[in-house]
């Protein structure tokens, strides 16, 4: 079943897989760079075929391959400033959020992932063009 987790902010590399330290999606990161990480819905059970680029304390298959061009990542690398405002605007999602944190911990949320979001676009610029790179080269 699906799995309810809530970290507005998760170091993606802290625990790089063998597949992973050199895959070309993941090249010029940082240990120290960090995503938006928030999961109502995460796949656990990774399909059998997928090679696990990276994982992290919170989730064993934040980066995946399937295939030659596919890949999936269990974060939110598209998080820009209006995307909180659309999340909380989706009927329960404010609920949800107060529920897996604690009451009154949605300002803290917010603010975190306002704080954070110079730092969480600049990686997500690099990962696109690594995908880029890696699709279209």
């Amino acid at each position: 079943p699906p799995r309810s987790t809530l970290f507005p902010y998760t170091t993606l590399f802290r625990s790089p897989t063998e597949e992973g330290l050199n895959h070309p999606l993941l090249k010029n990161f940082r240990k120290s760079d960090k995503w938006v990480n928030v999961h109502l819905v995460e796949v656990v059970d990774a399909p059998k075929e997928a090679v696990i680029l990276a994982t992290s304390s919170n989730c064993q298959n934040h980066v995946m391959q399937l295939g030659e061009f596919a890949y999936s990542c269990q974060f939110h690398p598209e998080v820009c400033d209006h995307t909180l405002d659309g999340w909380l605007k989706i009927p329960g999602i404010p609920e949800a959020i107060e529920d897996l944190l604690g009451a009154g911990s949605l300002d803290h949320f917010k603010s975190s992932i306002t704080e954070n979001l110079p730092a969480n676009n600049a990686a997500s610029l690099i990962l696109f063009e690594n995908w880029c790179n890696l699709v279209f080269n």
